[in-house]
């Protein structure tokens, strides 16, 4: 089955990270980009990124691994948020929450440094 949400040429927002999705969301607000480190995002973390309403998801490891069937990403596109994947486990060690990323195609910026890139998921 092939996903797709209409993801905005650029994607705007503070960004808050944690390795933890459990944690973190108890951190995010409306309209932050999630940044996470969870290989074969499950069907529960993903209902509570969306209950947060975060702008955005880049997952720094792996959404769909192949391990096992896993629902999250599919949770997060059925509520149209987008999400990008395989941004790199460095990407959580260059930002601080709060500071403001732009998403452009697949692309991380601050500012105008080019931070890492991720594969959008679309399927």
């Amino acid at each position: 089955m092939k996903w797709h949400v209409k993801v905005p040429a650029r994607l705007q927002g503070p960004v808050k990270a944690g390795k933890r999705t459990k944690i973190l969301v108890e951190r995010l607000e409306p309209g932050d980009i999630a940044l996470i480190d969870h290989r074969d995002l499950d069907e529960l973390a993903a209902q509570s990124l969306v209950a947060q309403k975060v702008r955005a998801v880049i997952n720094v490891n792996n959404s769909i691994s192949g391990r096992y069937p896993n629902k999250g990403p599919q949770v997060l596109w059925e509520a149209r948020i987008p999400h990008f994947d395989l941004a790199g486990p460095d990407l959580m060690l260059k930002v601080q929450d709060g500071e403001r990323l732009t998403i452009v195609n697949g692309g991380i910026w601050r500012a105008q440094e080019l931070l890492a890139t991720a594969r959008e998921v679309d399927e």
